[in-house]
């Protein structure tokens, strides 16, 4: 059979760390949870799916999924449709249900086709995302303010603002703790916020790989946009994780908000690929 589950994370990274490493960008994703669930064994509620072809295979295909959020596939755009196949095959006879895909658009869209034609499932495209990566930064004109680490009495607020960023930006993933999650970032100094005689945006930073690290939950409240205030956050913290030895930062947008994929331009982040989100009905 050609392909493994693992039943432990650092089984999984034993045998895909490597692979993963040779393209960290296009694989940071994958990559950083299955780091982040390393580091972190009980953050999940539920056994996550690990599943990868044989190590010895030349062809390389790896998936990870943290239910109830869509599986992840990493692998060669120009995979087989016969591995496809039988990796979905595989899938099944273990007993796992998919919520859907996500990966590089031309993989992620191969592999709905195959599972929708081989069931009864119907493919319904989410959301449309760049992969960006920074290396340099590139100062935008500047703006009142300046950055500073999140504390614990800003908690309330970025509490409120992370309940909107999700509404409006990523409303189709399933709903989480937001009280938990920003008292723990809080604690690690993962948030940061731009202040101009009060917080006006936030940025957080998150799972790291050996030399990368991502920007998100990206915010600014409505009626402080257009200031140059989410622009400058991004900027000045991208230098920040520079300066402390990582080599490159990395984010995701939404293609359809032009706004967004504009600011990170702006300020040095360059586009390296496309991912597609995909999700499978009945």
């Amino acid at each position: 059979m050609p392909f493994l589950e693992y039943q432990n994370i650092a089984d999984f990274l034993l045998d895909n760390r490597d692979y993963l490493y040779q393209d960290e960008i296009k694989n940071h994703l994958l990559l950083s949870i299955a780091l982040y669930l390393q580091n972190n064994p009980d953050a999940l509620p539920c056994k996550p799916m690990l599943i990868a072809s044989n190590p010895a295979d030349r062809v390389r295909v790896v998936v990870l999924m943290t239910p109830p959020h869509l599986m992840l596939l990493t692998g060669q755009s120009l995979c087989p449709t016969d591995l496809l196949l039988d990796l979905i095959e595989f899938i099944r006879s273990k007993g796992w249900t998919l919520p859907g895909v996500m990966g590089i658009t031309a993989l992620a869209k191969r592999f709905a086709e195959i599972w929708t034609s081989t069931s009864s499932d119907k493919s319904i495209p989410g959301m449309e995302e760049r992969l960006y990566k920074l290396s340099e930064v590139a100062y935008p004109e500047p703006t009142q303010g300046k950055m500073r680490l999140a504390t614990s009495g800003d908690a309330p607020q970025i509490v409120d603002w992370v309940r909107n960023f999700h509404q409006e930006a990523i409303p189709q993933e399933p709903n989480f703790n937001i009280e938990e999650l920003i008292q723990k970032k809080i604690t690690n100094r993962d948030i940061f916020l731009w202040e101009d005689t009060e917080p006006v945006s936030l940025a957080s930073r998150s799972r790291p790989t050996d030399h990368g690290i991502v920007i998100n939950l990206v915010y600014t409240p409505p009626d402080q946009r257009q200031r140059g205030y989410a622009t400058n956050l991004v900027a000045h913290l991208s230098q920040y994780l520079l300066d402390l030895g990582y080599d490159f930062c990395c984010l995701f947008t939404n293609l359809a908000n032009k706004t967004s994929n504009s600011i990170y331009q702006k300020v040095g982040y360059k586009p390296v690929t496309d991912f597609q989100q995909i999700y499978f009905r009945k």
